[in-house]
């Protein structure tokens, strides 16, 4: 299993050795995480939560069993954050949408452009390719995705293509 990094601890916060945490991602039960991998010197290594106090979405006070004092976890300030892939996605809103940028899209076997954003307009995903072109990026219209060859087959609506002119 993968780690994903998922935050970075901004600097120390009280006496107590506890730390302000910044998220990559919005923190859903993020309580219920016992423990993290810190990245230090290009080495990760576990370091076990004492309690978590939420600040919002984005952020949170913890305080790390190993460390009791500010001084100590001031070693802390800057290192990145990082769970087990299946931890990180039950408890944060990670937006995969990223990687499909670089990909080739056809529609019907034919070449329409290159993904280069992906943009949510909150009812659905939208394609932007490198030519302009919007399509909606949902289930009906996707044929096949390849992602060794980095190719979305698509079939998309006769004149969809006609309302990006």
């Amino acid at each position: 299993m993968e780690l994903v990094e998922i935050g970075k601890i901004l600097k120390t916060k009280g006496f107590e050795g506890e730390t302000l945490v910044s998220w990559h991602y919005e923190a859903i039960n993020i309580q219920e995480v016992k423990g993290f991998f810190y990245e230090k010197n290009n080495k990760k290594t576990p370091i076990v939560v004492e309690r978590v106090e939420p600040i919002d979405e984005f952020s949170a006070v913890i305080k790390w069993v190993q460390y009791h004092q500010k001084e100590t976890a001031s070693t802390l300030n800057n290192c990145s954050l990082f769970l087990m892939e299946d931890l990180a996605e039950a408890h944060f809103e990670i937006d995969h949408t990223e990687g499909w940028i670089g990909f080739e899209v056809y529609d019907d076997q034919v070449s329409i452009g290159i993904v280069s954003d992906v943009l949510d307009n909150k009812m659905q995903l939208l394609l932007e390719l490198d030519n302009g072109i919007l399509i909606p990026f949902v289930e009906e219209f996707i044929e096949e995705i390849n992602v060794e060859q980095q190719q979305i087959y698509m079939q998309l609506p006769e004149g969809i293509l006609d309302l990006n002119k």
